[in-house]
C-alpha cells in the first residue's frame, strides 16, 4: 500500500477555476451547426440610466456592471454560465450614460433564431458622504433587462477581420428581471406586459470571428468572455483596445507551446482485493436497484438478480479548468494477475468473458499519447475511473430476459504536468476523490469513504515527454524500449536446451508488450508432467491456422546445438562463394536501425533464403499420445508479394533420446523426388528479388516489409494434411546493414489457437502489424529449426533504394505534334524513345492479304456451288484444248490476250473489294488516329486497395472560354474534387504542385465533374484510383491449390509478383460542353500488384450454407481523426464496419457463402482507419472451407457409432481416412480402401468424449486422403454435443497435497450379472488417477475391489472431479463413479 505522503493532491489553484467555471449544457437537438463558430460583441455604451435609477441616487454613489447570459426559448433554459463584467462609473455627474467599450467573445454550434442574448444591469450602490461612525454598506440591485435573438434568418454577420464597423444594434431595456422568460410565449416581440423604460438601451455590434476557432478548444461553449479574460492554454499577447487602456487577448489570439506528453505504467491500487471492492460495489448497485421497487419486490430483486463486471475502463483527458481541450482517451484496465474462461452464447455476438482476479491492482498494458499538450502549469491531466455493471434481468417463463447494463463512476483525480518542476523518471502517485464533490463533467462518483474495502488507495503512472524519449533513447546507460538481459554470443549451449519441454498451456490473457528477446537458456519445464498431458488433450488439432495471440511470446532461439550444426545442411554463401556472416538474432531483433541506411548499396539484388531443418514434438509420458505420431510435414506461407508457397513434404527422422532422457530434434529429409539430394538434410525455399525489373520504389518497400514484419509458416501434417500449428518469424534480423550475406539460427514455438468455434473474435492490432487474439487459449504444439539467409546480388543497373515514389506530373498530349503518320498498329507499337519521322507506307497486298484470300475463298466457293456436271465437263474440255494448243507451238495474239484478260479478271475483283472495305472503314481509321493523336499513355502500378493519385495537367488550346467535360466509365478511377483530400494525398507523397479549390461543378443531367478553363489556361486534375478487384483470385478454388503439398521448385523470382493479377486500360475523355468534341484522351495502363498479407484466416463451415462471425478490434490509430471502414474484394462477400465513437471497440461483421466440400473461397479484406480511406492499415486474406457436417451425441465417457458415407469420383480412388483426434475418435476401417467409380463407400466412426461442454458443442475433424496422388479428396466437421453420464455413486475424497509418493484407495464392486463377465476401467483424469488392474474378470455376483492410484503433483488443483466408468467388452457403460478430490 502506498504511503499517503508520497500521494499528491489535486492541485487547489486548479480546483478553485474549476469550481468557478460551472455551466448549463445547451440541450443536444438545438445544435444547429456541424461545427462551432466564434463571434465577438463588442458593447460599446449604456444610455439613459437616470430613467430605470433609483429616487436615493442624489444620497448614493452608483457603479453599474452588465451581465450576460444565453436562453433558449423553446426549452425554456438558460445555457452557458452567466457573465459578469467589471463595475463601471458613469460619464457625468447626471449618470445618464456609460461607456462599456468592452470587447465579450464566445463560440457555439446553436445558430438559431430561439436562441437569444439576455443583458442585465446591476447597480451597486454606497452613500455618498458617509459619518465616520456609520458604516459601509454596499447593496446590489436589477435596474432592469432586456434580450437581443442574435441569430435573425434575415441577418448575415461579417467578420472582424472584413468589417470591423458594422452596423450598430440596440437591447432595450424592460423593468423588472429575466426571470419573466419563463412565463412568456413567443413571439416575445408580441408579449404587452413587458414595460421598456424609456430610451434606455445597451449599444452594440455583433460580428464573426473567424480567428477565435484555432483557441475555442479552450474555451467553454454558450460561455462569454471578456477582452481581458485568460484561460490557461492562451498565450498573453493582447491588442490595445481604441479609446481605452484595456487589452484584448482574443481579437488576435495565439496558443501556447506544446508538447508531447506519453503516460505509461498507469496502475490502480485498492486498499483490499480487487474481488472485494467489486463484489462490494456490485451489492450496493443490487441494493439501489431493488430500493427502487417495493419492500417485496426489492426482496425479490435480490434474490433472483446478480451482478458482475462486464468493463473496467480509465478516461484520461487534458482540462484547462474550463473544459476538455482534448477528447478524452478511454483505455481498459485489466486485473494484474487473472486467468479467463471465455463462455460465449451460440446467438450471434453476444458473450461474455469470466475472469478469475488475484491482486490488489488494475493496470493498463499500453500507454497514453498526448499531442499538443499545452506547456501552462493550470493545465491538468484528468483521470476518470468507471465500471460497466451487467443485472441480467430474470423472468417467470424464461430463464434469461433483458440484460440491464450500468455505468458507475468510481473515481476521479487531476496532476498538473507543469506545475512545478520534477523528475519526469519517478512515478506520480496521486490520491483519488469520490462521492459528491466538484470534479469535471459535473458527475456524481462512487462513494469511497463508506468502509475499507470500498477505498482505493492510490492512482500511479510514469509521464514523459517527447524529449525525454529522445534523450533516453541518445544516452547509452539507460534503455526503456529493450530487455537487459541478453545473452551474449560465447553463451554455453546444452544439447537438451531445445528440446527441453518448454511448451506451457499459455491460456492467461496477460499481454506481454516488449519486444521478443531470444533466450539462451530454456524455461525449465517438464514436458512429462500430467498436468501437461491434460492440457494438450483439451484442444482439438483442427485444419485452422492458429491465431497470434497476444498472451503467445515465441521464443527465438539460435540453434548452434552439436546434433543440429553436425547435420549436412546446404550452406548459405555469398555472390563470391564465401560462407554467410552468422548474426545473432538477440542483437538484431534489439537493434533500432532503419533500413534506410542503405541509400548507396550496391548490392540492391536480393535472394532470400529460409532452410528448414529440424522439428521437435511436444513429450509426453502418457501412453495414448506417442511422441512419434508425425511422420512427415509440409509448409505453407506467403513471403513479401511472391505467390502463396506450399512446399513439398518431408520426412522426421527417427525418434532418439538423449543422455537426458528427452527427445532430440528430428532432422527433416526430402522424400525421394526430382530434385532429391541424398547429400543434404534439411528443406530449402529461395526469392530472388532484383529491383531493375519491377516498378519504381519496390525496394524501399521490400525493405520497410523486413524491418516491420513477420512471416507466418503454417505447419501441416504430411499423412493426414491437418496443421499442427503456426510459427511465426521476425523478418527484422534479415536486414543485411550493407554486409554481402547474412544468416540466423533460431527455434520457432509451434502454436495453435482454435477460434474457428467463435462466433465473436476479440483481437488487437499490436506493433509489427500483426493480430493478436485476446481471451483465446493457445496450446503449443513444437518447436521448427530452422535458419534464414539474405544474400545479395548485383542488379543490372544501380538504382536508388527510394525509388521515384512520387507520381509524375502528367502533361496532356494535345499539340499533335507527337503524332508522325503511318498505321494504327505502327501508332500502337511505336517505341517513344526510337522515333523517327520517316513513315514508310505498306503494300496494300501486305495490308489486306487476309481480305483478299478470303474475298477469292468465298468467291470461288460460291461459283463451284452453281456449276452442274454438264458444265464441268465443258470446262474439263476447252483446259484441255488448250492445254493441246500450248504443246502444239506459242500461242496466238488472240489467245495471248484472252490469257491476259482471264489473268486481270481476279485482280481487278479483288482490287474493287479492298478498295470498298477501305471506304467503309476510313473514317473510323481517322477518327481513331485523331483520337491517338490526342491521347497521353501513363502506366500504373497500384496495390489492390491502396489508392494512387495521378495528376493530369491540362491546357485550354483555343482562344474563347470552354467548358471541360470529364467522363471514364471504371468506377474505379474518379476525380478528386475535394481540396482538403487532394491535400490529403500530396503530403502523403510530399508534392509541392499547386491546390486549386472549387474549380469543380457537376452536369446536371448526366453527373459528370466539369470546370471552365480561360483561352491558354492550364489546370492539374487530380484522379483517384482505387481498385479492390482481384481476378481469378477471388473464385473458388479446390482444396488442394491452397493447402496440398507441391512439388515446384524451390527457387520463386521477382518477374512473378503479379502474375495472377488484374491488368486493364482506362480511358478518361476530357470533352468541350459546347459541341461535345474531345479536347484530350488520358489512357491509363493498370497493373495491380499482389498485397502483403497482415493475417490469414482459415475457417472451417458447413457446406452450402452462410458464414457468420464478428471480429472486434481494440481501438487503433489516432483516436478522433480515424475513419474505420473495411472493403473486400469478393461482391459475394458481405462485410460492414461499425465503431460508435473512437473510443469502441471496431466491430467487423462478414457474411460470407459457403461452398460444397472440398471447395474453398478466398477473398481479401482490407481495413481502413485513415480519413479518406486511401491507404490499408490491415490487409487479411481469408479461407473458407466447405465441410460435409455430422451431427452425434455423446454421454460423457461412453462410445457413439455414426455412419458416415463417401462418394465416389468419375475415377477410381484409393482413399483413406484420418481422425484429429484418434484417441477421441476412430474411423474403421483405418487402412486405405478402394472407392470406385461413381460408387459409394460407408465408413464406421465412433467417438468417445473426454470433454463436457454444457450447451456448447465440440468440433472434431476428419480427413479422406488419395494416397496415390497425395491429395485431400474430402472433409467432414464432426459436432459433438457431449451430455454427463448418470452417476450411480459419488464419492468424496481428501488426499494430503504435500503428497510425494502414489497414494492408494480402494472401491468396492460387485457384478450384477448371474453369469461370467469381463469390465473394462477407464476415467476422465487418466494423468491423475491410474487403475490397479484396467480389466476386471468376474464370475457371477461376485465382488471386488478396484484399486485407485492416485499420482502426486496436482496439488495446485486444490479441487477437482474423477470419473471413473466401467464398461462392458462391448464398451456400453454399466456404472459410473464420481469421486470429489480434495488436496488438503
Amino acid at each position: 500500500m502506498a504511503n499517503d505522503s508520497s500521494k499528491k493532491h489535486v492541485n487547489q489553484q486548479w480546483l478553485k477555476l474549476l469550481s468557478n467555471t460551472l455551466e448549463i449544457e445547451a440541450f443536444p437537438d438545438s445544435s444547429s451547426l456541424p461545427y462551432s463558430v466564434g463571434y465577438q460583441i463588442f458593447f460599446e455604451n449604456i444610455t439613459s440610466l437616470r430613467a430605470m435609477s433609483f429616487s436615493s441616487l442624489d444620497v448614493h454613489d452608483c457603479e453599474y456592471q452588465l451581465r450576460l447570459t444565453l436562453f433558449d426559448v423553446v426549452h425554456k433554459r438558460f445555457i452557458g454560465r452567466t457573465f459578469c463584467s467589471k463595475f463601471y462609473n458613469p460619464d457625468s455627474d447626471q449618470r445618464q450614460e456609460v461607456a462599456l467599450k468592452l470587447p465579450v467573445y464566445f463560440h457555439t454550434t446553436v445558430a438559431d433564431k430561439n436562441l437569444i442574448m439576455v443583458a442585465e444591469i446591476v447597480a451597486k450602490t454606497f452613500p455618498k458622504n458617509p459619518m465616520p461612525e456609520d458604516t459601509t454598506t454596499e447593496k446590489l440591485a436589477s435596474l432592469g433587462w432586456g434580450y437581443h435573438r442574435l441569430f435573425p434568418p434575415t441577418d448575415k454577420l461579417a467578420d472582424v477581420s472584413y468589417d470591423i464597423s458594422s452596423s450598430t444594434k440596440k437591447i432595450d431595456l424592460i423593468r423588472g428581471t429575466p426571470k419573466a422568460l419563463f412565463y412568456l410565449e413567443e413571439p416575445l416581440e408580441a408579449n404587452v406586459a413587458l414595460r421598456k423604460s424609456p430610451g434606455s438601451m445597451v449599444t452594440f455590434t455583433l460580428l464573426k470571428h473567424a480567428a477565435l476557432s484555432p483557441v475555442s478548444h479552450l474555451m467553454q461553449e454558450n460561455v462569454f468572455y471578456a477582452g481581458y479574460d485568460r484561460v490557461p492554454g492562451l498565450k498573453h499577447e493582447a491588442v490595445r483596445i481604441p479609446g481605452t487602456d484595456e487589452y484584448d487577448l482574443y481579437l488576435q489570439p495565439h496558443l501556447l507551446e506544446s508538447a508531447t506528453g506519453y503516460v505509461d505504467n498507469l496502475t490502480i491500487r485498492f486498499a483490499t482485493s480487487i474481488q472485494k471492492f467489486e463484489s462490494e460495489l456490485c451489492r450496493l448497485v443490487l441494493n439501489q436497484q431493488a430500493d427502487e421497487d417495493d419492500d417485496d419486490g426489492a426482496t425479490m430483486f435480490k434474490e433472483k438478480n446478480s451482478a458482475y463486471v462486464t468493463e473496467r475502463r480509465i478516461e484520461v483527458g487534458v482540462h484547462n479548468g474550463h473544459c476538455f481541450i482534448q477528447t478524452p482517451q478511454h483505455a481498459y484496465l485489466e486485473p494484474e494477475n487473472c486467468d479467463v474462461a471465455l463462455t460465449k452464447n451460440s446467438s450471434f455476438g453476444k458473450g461474455r468473458k469470466k475472469f478469475a482476479i488475484s491482486g490488489t491492482c488494475l493496470v493498463l498494458r499500453s500507454r497514453l499519447q498526448f499531442s499538443k499538450f499545452p506547456i501552462d502549469p493550470k493545465v491538468a491531466l484528468v483521470f476518470k475511473l468507471h465500471y460497466l455493471l451487467t443485472i441480467p434481468r430474470y423472468t417467470e417463463h424464461a430463464k434469461f430476459g433483458n440484460c440491464q447494463t450500468l455505468a458507475v463512476m468510481i473515481a476521479w483525480t487531476s496532476w498538473n504536468p507543469f506545475h512545478t518542476a520534477m523528475h519526469y523518471e519517478d512515478p506520480v502517485s496521486l490520491h483519488v476523490y469520490g462521492g459528491a464533490q466538484i470534479s469535471p463533467s459535473r458527475q456524481l462518483f462512487y462513494n469511497l469513504g463508506l468502509k475499507e474495502k470500498c477505498r482505493i488507495d492510490a492512482l500511479s503512472f510514469n509521464f514523459l515527454t517527447e524529449a525525454q524519449i529522445k534523450q533516453q533513447k541518445r544516452s547509452p546507460s539507460r534503455s526503456v524500449l529493450y530487455d537487459q538481459t541478453i545473452p551474449s554470443r560465447q553463451a554455453s549451449f546444452k544439447p537438451e536446451e531445445i528440446s527441453q519441454h518448454q511448451y506451457r498451456d499459455q491460456r492467461s490473457p496477460q499481454r506481454e508488450r516488449r519486444v521478443p528477446i531470444m533466450s539462451a537458456s530454456g524455461s525449465s519445464f517438464d514436458g512429462g508432467s500430467p498436468i501437461f498431458e491434460n492440457m494438450m488433450e483439451e484442444s482439438s488439432p483442427s485444419p485452422l491456422p492458429p491465431a497470434r495471440n497476444m498472451n503467445r511470446s515465441p521464443s527465438y532461439r539460435r540453434t548452434p546445438i552439436p546434433y543440429i550444426s553436425g547435420s549436412n545442411f546446404p550452406e548459405i554463401v555469398d555472390s563470391k562463394g564465401h560462407p554467410a556472416v552468422d548474426v545473432d538474432y538477440n542483437t538484431t531483433l534489439a537493434s533500432n536501425i532503419l533500413p534506410n541506411i542503405l541509400t548507396n548499396e550496391v548490392l540492391q539484388a536480393s535472394e532470400i533464403v529460409f532452410q528448414f531443418q529440424a522439428f521437435c514434438d511436444p513429450a509426453y509420458d502418457d501412453r495414448e499420445h506417442p511422441s512419434s505420431s508425425i511422420q512427415s510435414l509440409f509448409f505453407t506461407f506467403q513471403f513479401y508479394r511472391f505467390e502463396p508457397v506450399s512446399t513439398q513434404r518431408v520426412s522426421l527422422g527417427a525418434v532418439e533420446l538423449n543422455e537426458h532422457g528427452s527427445v532430440k530434434p528430428r532432422l527433416l529429409r526430402k522424400i525421394e523426388t526430382s530434385d532429391y539430394d541424398a547429400d543434404h538434410s534439411g528443406l530449402e525455399v529461395r526469392f530472388f528479388f532484383d529491383p531493375t525489373s519491377i516498378r519504381p520504389g519496390e525496394t524501399k518497400s521490400f525493405l520497410n516489409y523486413l524491418a516491420t514484419n513477420s512471416l507466418v509458416i503454417d505447419v501441416w501434417n504430411g499423412e493426414n494434411l491437418m496443421l499442427v500449428g503456426t510459427a511465426s518469424l521476425p523478418l527484422r534480423g534479415l536486414l543485411r546493414h550493407g554486409r554481402p550475406a547474412i544468416s540466423v539460427s533460431c527455434g520457432l514455438d509451434v502454436s495453435h489457437t482454435d477460434y474457428d468455434g467463435e462466433n465473436v473474435i476479440s483481437a488487437e492490432i499490436v506493433e509489427d502489424s500483426s493480430v493478436c487474439f485476446l481471451g483465446l487459449p493457445t496450446l503449443q504444439r513444437g518447436k521448427l529449426c530452422m535458419r534464414a539467409g539474405h544474400i545479395g546480388h548485383k542488379g543490372e543497373r544501380i538504382m536508388s533504394i527510394g525509388g521515384n515514389q512520387r507520381p509524375p506530373l502528367i502533361d496532356a498530349d494535345i499539340s499533335r505534334k507527337s503524332f508522325y503518320g503511318g498505321t494504327i498498329s505502327s501508332i500502337v507499337t511505336r517505341d517513344t524513345s526510337k522515333i523517327t519521322r520517316k513513315v514508310k507506307p505498306e503494300k496494300v497486298k501486305d495490308a489486306f492479304k487476309q481480305i483478299v484470300d478470303y474475298h477469292a475463298s468465298s468467291v470461288g466457293d460460291k461459283a463451284s456451288q452453281h456449276l452442274n456436271e454438264v458444265e464441268l465437263r465443258k470446262l474439263e474440255r476447252m483446259k484441255a484444248v488448250r492445254e493441246a494448243e500450248s504443246l502444239n507451238g506459242p500461242p496466238t495474239p488472240g489467245q495471248r490476250a484472252i490469257l491476259k484478260n482471264q489473268q486481270k479478271t481476279p485482280q481487278i475483283r479483288d482490287l474493287l473489294t479492298v478498295m470498298d472495305y477501305r471506304n467503309d472503314l476510313r473514317d473510323d481509321q481517322i477518327s481513331e488516329m485523331l483520337l491517338m493523336s490526342i491521347t497521353t499513355t501513363h502506366s500504373i502500378y497500384p496495390v489492390l486497395g491502396v489508392a494512387e493519385l495521378i495528376e493530369f495537367r491540362i491546357s485550354n488550346p483555343f482562344d474563347t472560354d470552354e467548358t471541360i467535360t470529364v467522363t471514364c466509365t471504371d468506377t474505379d478511377l474518379r476525380l478528386i474534387t475535394d481540396g482538403k483530400e487532394w491535400q490529403y494525398f500530396k503530403e502523403h507523397y510530399g508534392l509541392t504542385t499547386p491546390i486549386e479549390e472549387n474549380i469543380f461543378t457537376f452536369d446536371a443531367l448526366t453527373g459528370h465533374p466539369q470546370f471552365l478553363l480561360h483561352p491558354k489556361e492550364s489546370v492539374i486534375l487530380p484522379f483517384r484510383y482505387q481498385g479492390f478487384a482481384s481476378s481469378e483470385m477471388s473464385k473458388s478454388r479446390q482444396v488442394s491449390d491452397y493447402f496440398n503439398p507441391s512439388s515446384k521448385g524451390p527457387t520463386r523470382t521477382v518477374e512473378n509478383l503479379a502474375r495472377e493479377m488484374l491488368r486493364k486500360n482506362i480511358q478518361v475523355v476530357l470533352r468541350s460542353k459546347t459541341d461535345s468534341r474531345p479536347i484530350s484522351i488520358l489512357n491509363l495502363k493498370v497493373e495491380s500488384q499482389p498485397p502483403v498479407i497482415n493475417q490469414t484466416f482459415r475457417f472451417f463451415h458447413p457446406e452450402n450454407t452462410f458464414m457468420k462471425k464478428c471480429i472486434r478490434l481494440q481501438p487503433f490509430g489516432k483516436l478522433g481523426e480515424e475513419k474505420f471502414h473495411v472493403e473486400c474484394d469478393d461482391i459475394e462477400v458481405v462485410c460492414h464496419s461499425r465503431a460508435t465513437r473512437p473510443d469502441d471497440p471496431r466491430e467487423i461483421y462478414i457474411k460470407a457463402p459457403c461452398g460444397e466440400s472440398p471447395h474453398v473461397r478466398m477473398f481479401f479484406l482490407t481495413i481502413y482507419s485513415d480519413k479518406y480511406t486511401a491507404y490499408p492499415s490491415q490487409v487479411w486474406r481469408f479461407f473458407l472451407h466447405g465441410m460435409q457436417r455430422v451431427d452425434v451425441s455423446c454421454v460423457y465417457g461412453q462410445i457413439s457409432k455414426l455412419p458416415v458415407l463417401i462418394r465416389g469420383s468419375s475415377t477410381d480412388r484409393l482413399l483413406q481416412c484420418f481422425s484429429s483426434q484418434p484417441y477421441e475418435m476412430k474411423i474403421y476401417p483405418k487402412e486405405p480402401f478402394v472407392i470406385s467409380t461413381k460408387n459409394k463407400a460407408e465408413v464406421e466412426v465412433s467417438v468417445k468424449s473426454r470433454f463436457i461442454q454444457g450447451k456448447k458443442t465440440r468440433h472434431l475433424y476428419i480427413n479422406v486422403v488419395d494416397n496415390e496422388f497425395h491429395q485431400l479428396y474430402r472433409s467432414c466437421l464432426v459436432v459433438v454435443k457431449t451430455e454427463e453420464p448418470i452417476i450411480t455413486k459419488e464419492f468424496n475424497l481428501s488426499i494430503s497435497k504435500d503428497l510425494t509418493s502414489t497414494c492408494n484407495k480402494m472401491i468396492s464392486y460387485t457384478n450384477p450379472y448371474a453369469c461370467h463377465k469381463l469390465f473394462h476401467l477407464s476415467t476422465s483424469r487418466s494423468d491423475l488417477l491410474k487403475f490397479r488392474e484396467d480389466i476386471l474378470k468376474l464370475s457371477s455376483r461376485q465382488k471386488t475391489n478396484i484399486g485407485l492410484r492416485f499420482q502426486p503433483g496436482f496439488a495446485v488443483l486444490k479441487k477437482v472431479p474423477v470419473y471413473v466408468f466401467i464398461n462392458d467388452e462391448h464398451g456400453q457403460n454399466e456404472e459410473s463413479f464420481l469421486i470429489n478430490l480434495a488436496f488438503v
